[in-house]
């Protein structure tokens, strides 16, 4: 996909992006990857809100998924984070609860704005 309106998503929103997804194989064999580029996303109700770029990677190899996400503003905002799911090695029986262990990160900076909610 190419140059697609957020607002095809939902109309309270604004900007654009891309999109690419490739899969190949079967089954556990099954191996792909997903770009999503942003451009001049938000709200369209949030005035005086700078609009975000950014980029959604994601890379399934392996029966393990990993994501990984990048975002800026005019403002300063620089965030990232970034997930890996493993894969499952046997599936969970009835009534017991999941747990697929998950490694995960994520950051922010961005330039110190006084909290509307005062100070901390």
């Amino acid at each position: 996909m190419s140059d697609v309106g957020l607002d095809l998503l939902d109309r309270d929103y604004v900007g654009r992006f891309d999109a690419n997804l490739s899969l190949a194989g079967v089954g556990p064999a099954l191996t792909g990857e997903a770009v999503m580029r942003l451009t001049g996303a938000g709200g369209r109700d949030l005035k005086g809100v700078p609009p975000v770029d950014g980029a959604i990677k994601a890379a399934l190899a392996r029966g393990a998924l990993t994501l990984d996400a990048e975002f800026t503003d005019a403002k300063g905002l620089d965030a990232s984070a970034s997930s890996s799911f493993p894969p499952r090695r046997r599936p969970p029986r009835s009534g017991s609860p999941s747990t697929m262990p998950l490694r995960s990160r994520a950051g922010s900076t961005s330039p110190a704005r006084p909290s509307r909610y005062g100070p901390c």
